[in-house]
């Protein structure tokens, strides 16, 4: 979408890779869907930015505001704040940490938390500390708004970094892509996406300018909140950025020790020993897509969640413990292909491509990958958005890629026939009931779309990057 200033057919640039244009004077040009009416475009995305916050503004509003009744993941970061300002352990069971915080509401039933206890690493207990100060209402709004605010900022660097022109106007389409991405809605949930976007952002941001330092530093504060970000030191060290590695491993140290001063040795045995290896357990449910998350749901135990459980394509361990095995050593080894090629430090755009390909490997091997971490495709969406051509399948190919991140877990289980909330009406009162789907294929062709959408994503970025080799080696 061009959404700075400019007239006529969009489209009609950009022949050749957008991406190569990147390093010179002239801004790239964005694709506008909406653009097949250009006189009309403004007035097509302002009637749907109208629809659209009509229908779904109030309740994304209502949703940032945090209540006792409708508590979220929060709630496990800010009562272990809470325990260490009190003096208690940081790890303490979310069932205590319920009946000693939890005012008793709706007649004294209190909430049964889906958590045994806080999964997060120590340093995001620290980082907590100042919510742990106000009620937990207080505290998960302002968190929410704080993710808002971090999401906003991240997606305009990104924007400014890449000279993408933005108009006033682009306001509109904003808009209606925000209020209906499913990753943006679950800003709700008090999830630390929001800010490892924001850390990540700076970081790959540091890196393009040759500020190592800054570069490790902001990835190792994402790294001791939490842990997968600390798999980008492969991208450092594959692109022999061993400034940014030195720095990563600093200043992990550091934060690290600073958090040991405040909440002990003790919450690291506890986080390692007891609560890290129990996570496993988490990686057969349904809403998982990483490269665990669908061998284990497909051919392993099944994919369950809240209550609802779908039978496996097939019983069969020792193949979804092969294929988790094969299936990362694949995409390792790919990546470590076209990341390593000497012309894939050449120039600025390989390298944001080299940054794009490992952020989506991440969350491709990482044991569990939510759907709110998608928000961390914001600079791989946009790479590919920015290295869109003319051809009409492609673009219809990004266009169903958007559509596949921007959807619900608990809406592709309405696409498959089953409505889960009303399996579960209450389930923060009450445990939820089992319900069981009994249709093999339902896990691989509709609980694996976002796999399916971050494989796809993964592989068009190292096109992209491949493309953008063969023309430097060309040019040679």
């Amino acid at each position: 979408m061009r959404v700075g200033g400019g007239k006529g057919d969009v489209s009609s640039a950009n022949t050749e890779s957008p991406q190569a244009r990147l390093d010179g004077e002239d801004r790239p040009v964005l694709w506008d869907p909406a653009n097949g009416w250009p006189a009309g475009r403004k007035w097509i995305w302002a009637a749907l930015a109208t629809f659209v916050v009509a229908a779904q503004g109030a309740s994304f509003l209502r949703s940032i505001r945090t209540t006792w009744r409708g508590a979220n993941d929060f709630f496990q970061d800010w009562s272990s704040a809470r325990n260490v300002l009190e003096g208690r352990p940081a790890y303490l069971p979310l069932s205590t940490a319920v009946s000693l915080y939890y005012p008793k509401v709706d007649g004294g039933i209190q909430p049964v938390p889906t958590l045994p206890w806080n999964g997060h690493p120590p340093s995001s207990v620290v980082a907590a500390l100042p919510f742990g100060l106000l009620d937990y209402p207080e505290a998960g709004t302002l968190w929410n708004a704080l993710g808002l605010l971090a999401v906003v900022v991240s997606l305009g660097l990104i924007f400014w970094e890449l000279r993408l022109p933005v108009a006033i106007w682009a306001v509109l389409p904003a808009l209606t892509l925000g209020l209906i991405c499913n990753p943006i809605r679950e800003i709700c949930y008090g999830q630390w996406n929001t800010l490892l976007l924001l850390l990540l952002t700076l970081a790959w941001m540091a890196e393009r300018k040759g500020r190592g330092s800054w570069a490790g530093f902001w990835v190792a504060t994402a790294a001791t909140l939490k842990l997968f970000p600390i798999l980008l030191l492969l991208h450092f060290a594959v692109r022999r950025r061993w400034q940014a590695v030195i720095a990563c491993l600093a200043w992990t140290s550091i934060l690290s020790l600073a958090t040991v001063a405040v909440v002990g040795v003790l919450a690291y045995q506890e986080y390692f020993q007891r609560i890290l290896p129990s996570l496993g357990q988490y990686q057969p449910w349904w809403a998982n897509a990483s490269i665990p998350g669908f061998w284990t749901k497909n051919f392993g135990t099944g994919a369950h969640h809240y209550g609802l459980f779908a039978d496996p394509l097939m019983k069969a361990p020792l193949l979804a413990n092969a294929g988790i095995v094969l299936s990362c050593a694949l995409v390792l080894a790919i990546w470590y292909h076209y990341a390593d090629s000497p012309r894939a430090a050449d120039s600025v755009v390989q390298g944001d491509l080299c940054f794009s390909m490992t952020l989506v490997m991440i969350l491709l091997l990482t044991p569990t990958c939510w759907n709110h971490y998608l928000l961390l495709l914001a600079l791989p969406l946009t790479m590919v958005w920015v290295g869109l051509r003319r051809s009409g399948p492609q673009r219809i190919a990004f266009l169903v890629l958007v559509v596949a991140i921007w959807v619900g877990p608990l809406q592709l289980w309405r696409i498959g026939g089953v409505d889960p909330l009303s399996q579960w009406p209450d389930f923060q009162k009450v445990p939820p009931r089992t319900y069981v789907v009994h249709r093999p294929l339902f896990p691989p062709l509709v609980l694996s779309v976002h796999f399916y959408a971050l494989l796809a994503l993964y592989l068009w970025l190292v096109f992209l990057l491949r493309r953008e080799i063969a023309g430097a080696e060309s040019k040679a």
